[in-house]
């Protein structure tokens, strides 16, 4: 069922830290490289008891892309990447549409994590439907995934923050999960 924000957040903080991590990580050479998720989804969010105290875990990078930090700005343009899997219902704009939106990034799991938030404050779904609609919703500047559009209760703050993080262009959107989970 629903979570209250508070309990919510509690629940994905683990979530936030990795991959705020994963997107400032230190290469063997000393350099700043960008993992990027790109399919932040409940399903890839995992909960384990440890020693009586239950965590989230982040599972399956398995479509993650190392970016090296220079080059991890929103809306810069793709080069060439041939893989575009992702789950449509999770998915940000730029990865429906790069050619208008550009690469992903950070940005990119900033949106799935905000997705991932707001289906356990409603309970259910953000966006759903066929293919069609899926990807209708994610690029309809006029209507926002947020909780208040799906009926949730929750601060002007909260709500402005879901809003940035579920922005369509990439590079209106918050851009890093530090500052969205401080939001």
């Amino acid at each position: 069922g629903p979570l209250g924000l508070s309990d919510a957040v509690t629940m994905l903080t683990p979530v936030a830290r990795a991959l705020a991590r994963a997107h400032a990580f230190p290469d063997p050479s000393g350099q700043t490289v960008a993992i990027i998720h790109r399919d932040m989804k409940p399903e890839n969010v995992f909960l384990v008891d440890q020693g009586g105290e239950r965590t989230a875990k982040i599972l399956d990078y398995g479509i993650a892309r190392v970016k090296a930090d220079a080059d991890a700005m929103a809306g810069s343009a793709t080069r060439g990447d041939a893989v575009n899997a992702f789950s449509p219902a999770y998915a940000a704009p730029e990865q429906w549409y790069p050619q208008n939106y550009g690469a992903t990034g950070p940005w990119t799991d900033v949106y799935g994590l905000a997705l991932t938030l707001c289906e356990l404050l409603h309970g259910a779904p953000a966006i759903s439907g066929d293919m069609t609609a899926m990807m209708g919703a994610a690029l309809n500047p006029n209507w926002r995934p947020t909780p208040r559009t799906k009926g949730v209760k929750l601060s002007d703050a909260a709500e402005t923050a879901f809003a940035k993080a579920l922005a369509v262009d990439p590079k209106e959107r918050t851009q890093s999960i530090d500052a969205f989970w401080t939001q």
